[in-house]
């Protein structure tokens, strides 16, 4: 109910594919294993939300997650394009002495609003800077 009183209903249709999607999508955003379909914990839930729902193979939700992953490439390729942004690198040695860099792309929108993006997170040999160039060139050619 908003603040005149007067209330809207949404009609709602079941999707078969827009729900897998949403569920690649939680996976993504919560970091869930792609097996959460094989819970059964997971499975009572999402029956009770929706009966109509087929649980897909994790290996389909594997294949729904690689697909959003390509889907937003060409989203931040095509930002990449007509922005102007800037690039940040971080690197780090783990406790188990594994070094690791991450490539960041940040930009401003239109409205002033601050974006940032990873663009690749990598194991790198060494911290030097021939090394960090190379991965740096070879992830901004992708």
């Amino acid at each position: 109910m908003g603040d005149s009183g007067a209330t809207s209903l949404e009609v709602h249709s079941f999707s078969q594919e827009k729900c897998r999607n949403s569920l690649a999508r939680m996976c993504i955003k919560d970091n869930q294993p792609f097996s959460i379909v094989e819970d059964e914990g997971f499975r009572e839930y999402s029956r009770d939300l929706q009966p109509l729902f087929k649980f897909p193979s994790r290996w389909t939700v594997a294949r729904n997650c690689l697909q959003i992953y390509k889907e937003e490439m060409y989203k931040l390729k095509d930002v990449l394009n007509k922005q102007t942004v800037s690039i940040t690198i971080d690197t780090w040695t783990s406790i188990q002495n594994i070094n690791y860099s991450c490539l960041t792309v940040h930009s401003i929108n239109e409205t002033w609003v601050l974006r940032k993006k990873i663009l690749n997170f990598f194991h790198i040999t060494n911290h030097k800077g021939v090394t960090i160039g190379k991965l740096v060139y070879k992830c901004l050619q992708n």
